[in-house]
């Protein structure tokens, strides 16, 4: 693998373990903060975590397209792409068969 993919490939793990263990203690702090009535916890909980767990979300999202362009996974998009074109074939053939079977009733 090409170096720069894997420093992506860290990055990308790195981020999604801090956003989603920033966006439980969001929720979970608020969580807090609505059973006990509180809503400077709820508030606190939002102001404070809020823009390191989106911020963490974003940089997850960004490395996860830089990934997308691997030689790997653009040969499976390309695999992909065939597959699908073959099944849309086969089912414009058989919706085709069938129309005109229905046709000659």
């Amino acid at each position: 693998m090409n170096p720069i993919f894997k420093l992506f490939y860290i990055l990308f793990y790195l981020f999604l373990a801090a956003f989603l263990l920033g966006g439980l203690a969001l929720v979970g702090i608020q969580a807090v903060g609505l059973v006990t009535g509180s809503g400077d916890t709820i508030t606190g909980a939002k102001a404070a975590l809020a823009p390191w767990v989106f911020g963490a979300a974003t940089l997850c999202a960004v490395s996860a397209f830089v990934l997308g362009y691997r030689p790997e996974a653009l040969r499976a998009q390309r695999e992909q792409r065939k597959r699908d074109k073959e099944v849309q074939f086969h089912e414009h053939r058989d919706h085709d068969r069938d129309r005109d079977e229905n046709s000659a009733e």
